[in-house]
């Protein structure tokens, strides 16, 4: 019990007083249950031996026979006949299996009660590619998955990523992977398997050095299961064809960095003991948002055309204010029009400044074979040109609530080398609220690059873009919020 209550007092300050939360909480209680239980037997153990000495003669005698009583009492109610216990054993336990064994390393089981195709899908995708056994690095904390029901194994001695959180061990974790080389990175499971992210911190904030040299030597691939899949850079690995016609099952290939979970520093930069780089770096400038478009709709090839690869909203005066990839699935467009391509459908949401007629909006619909086709004025809702039908169901307009939105042009494109958004509110205390980058005029889920400030944050702070992945997969519009209007002026981009 010494080292039990050794343990408590080393793990409460740090575990519950360090991080108060539901789950933590919980934990130490758990771990003080045994010491609380011990130290209150032995309480009232000490309490029933003074009452003992104190009381004597036939008192005692009375408390003997009364303790013999209560215990009989209680095998009586509650404990059966040993050999009525024996006897029903066998009507109380019996095998059950709900198939034969499908994954062997597993055993029998009962049906999946989440995703029963993951392995089989994952599988059949990663032996497409002809990877060898060190070829998978798991950046998304699945290695029950990757490195135990799949035949890989780790390519650097950490088996999972967040036995990798000093600085120290992110540059062991780096060395050996390019040491290593593996072909393919599994950077996210935005679908929560696995642990991608814990107390609130995402692996791409938590482990940044790792993040941004994967993001800087991998490139996209494909999606499954909610598996953001990263090839080496000088691979083109090719996307088998889905396993099978169930929703879910399909590899997608679209939007890759900037569909992973938010890359949410959250108010760690105020905190953090980084050199920044030198001011005053590029500023955030754009006009300011008085509206939001949101657009929906389907756009499909013939079959003589090159298939859309990708929808970009442009303004009148020729600005690309958004984009996106058409991956909603859209059985009804099949159906109608007897055409294979399930994933036709897209939606983007793009931001107004004042003057700017939604109406006037165009589609710049890119193929395959990187041909660019401008449709006419979303008035049109749906028309044919060079071989491309498209079709826009819905033109939502919304007046612009809360904190001011700028849009913004990125001069150098995602690849640049501006690698850090930095907050300079000169000798005054920064504004208190967040500060928020995204892709959408309406920051979505999986689109954000974000932080905050406190009463107490440096006038000077900032926060890596290189490890957030949804920078390198923003095209040439950015929306930044702040606060205030003078506070997004107080934002720059910064080589570092």
């Amino acid at each position: 019990m010494f080292g039990v209550a050794l343990f408590i007092l080393v793990y409460f300050p740090t575990k519950f007083l360090g991080r108060p939360y539901d789950s933590h909480i919980t934990q130490q209680g758990a771990a003080t249950s045994l010491l609380a239980i011990y130290v209150t037997s032995r309480l009232g153990i000490g309490a029933w031996d003074a009452a003992g000495r104190v009381v004597r003669g036939g008192w005692v005698l009375v408390r003997d026979a009364a303790l013999a009583v209560a215990l009989l009492l209680v095998a009586l109610v509650v404990v059966d006949s040993p050999r009525n216990a024996v006897d029903a054993l066998p009507a109380r336990i019996r095998p059950a299996a709900a198939a034969d064994v499908s994954v062997p390393r597993l055993g029998y089981s009962l049906d999946p009660a989440g995703d029963p195709y993951l392995l089989t899908d994952v599988g059949t995708l990663l032996d497409s590619a002809g990877l060898g056994v060190h070829d998978v690095f798991d950046f998304s904390n699945n290695p029950a998955v990757f490195y135990y029901l799949l035949p890989y194994e780790s390519p650097t001695r950490f088996l999972h990523i967040s036995m990798a959180i000093p600085d120290e061990s992110q540059a062991m974790v780096i060395d050996e992977l390019a040491q290593t080389s593996p072909a393919v990175v599994v950077f996210d499971s935005s679908d929560g398997v696995g642990l991608p992210t814990w107390d609130d911190v995402a692996n791409q904030v938590r482990h940044d050095d790792v993040s941004a040299w994967v993001l800087d030597h991998y490139q996209p691939w494909v999606s499954s299961h909610g598996y953001t899949f990263l090839q080496r850079n000088d691979l083109e690995l090719r996307v088998p064809s889905a396993n099978g016609p169930e929703p879910g099952r399909e590899f997608r290939t679209g939007d890759l960095l900037v569909s992973t979970r938010d890359c949410a520093w959250g108010m760690a930069p105020s905190y953090l003991d980084w050199e920044l780089p030198p001011g005053p770096g590029l500023p955030l400038s754009g006009d300011t948002i008085e509206s939001v478009v949101t657009i929906t709709g389907w756009v499909v090839a013939s079959p003589d055309a090159a298939q859309p690869t990708r929808v970009t909203v442009v303004a009148a005066n020729g600005t690309e204010i958004g984009s996106a990839t058409p991956t909603v699935a859209r059985p009804d467009v099949v159906a109608a029009r007897a055409t294979g391509d399930l994933t036709s459908g897209f939606g983007l949401t793009v931001g107004l400044a004042e003057g700017e007629d939604p109406q006037q909006l165009r589609l710049a619909i890119t193929d395959s074979k990187g041909g660019t086709t401008v449709t006419e004025e979303l008035a049109t809702r749906s028309a044919t040109v060079d071989g491309l039908t498209y079709h826009v169901e819905g033109l939502d307009i919304a007046t612009s609530v809360g904190p001011p939105v700028r849009r913004v042009q990125i001069q150098q494109g995602p690849q640049s080398r501006t690698d850090w958004l930095v907050l300079d509110s000169g000798a005054s205390t920064p504004e208190v609220g967040a500060y928020q980058m995204s892709g959408s005029a309406w920051p979505n889920a999986g689109q954000l690059i974000s932080f905050e400030t406190n009463e107490s944050s440096p006038t000077v702070q900032g926060i890596r873009l290189d490890s957030c992945a949804q920078w390198h997969g923003f095209e040439r519009t950015v929306y930044v919020s702040a606060p205030s209007l003078a506070a997004l002026d107080q934002l720059s981009l910064r080589t570092g």
